[in-house]
């Protein structure tokens, strides 16, 4: 079931983003969105392009930039520094979300996670990760992240589930 505010949450990803190349506000109305969509007033989008044969993560291609929580101010990195193991996994070869409900208990579990480590260094106490996939082609990865424990994880999914098909599918 589908309330109103997430309607309208999606109505407006629909009516301000799809097919455009710029647009004003550009994070701030995703950030909105997607707090309409969750119901969690501090959590911050971000995204990460990319480049599928290089194997290269870089900044957004927006004439605005977003935010992007991976690369923090880095123009651009390999993914196979960048990701651990288990990340790559997830998002890169079976294309799915990456749920952290609590950032510190992941450290733990894989403490060679560059990730984990920039993502704690910028306050993210929970994020879900999830790629953008158009014509079977990894565009990017969307990251929301949150800065209290527990509040992103399994029960946001189906909520990101709503919306993607307007960004882009992001599984097989």
């Amino acid at each position: 079931m589908i309330d109103v505010t997430e309607e309208a949450a999606i109505a407006t990803l629909k009516n301000n983003f799809l097919g455009q190349r710029s647009f004003p506000d550009l994070q701030q109305n995703l950030n909105r969105i997607f707090s309409s969509v969750f119901n969690i007033p501090d959590q911050n989008v971000g995204f990460s392009l990319f480049e599928q044969e290089e194997g290269i993560l870089s900044i957004s291609p927006f004439e605005q930039q977003i935010q992007n929580f991976l690369l923090n101010g880095i123009q651009q990195s390999h993914h196979i520094g960048m990701l651990c193991t288990h990340l790559y996994k997830t998002l890169i070869n079976t294309r799915q979300h990456l749920i952290v409900p609590d950032i510190g208990k992941f450290m733990k579990d894989y403490p060679e996670s560059v990730i984990s480590v920039k993502l704690a260094s910028q306050q993210v106490k929970s994020f879900i990760m999830t790629p953008i996939v158009k014509n079977d082609v990894i565009l990017g990865v969307l990251e929301v992240v949150s800065f209290k424990l527990h509040q992103l994880n399994g029960f946001n999914v189906g909520k990101l589930d709503m919306v993607m098909p307007y960004i882009g599918y992001h599984r097989p």
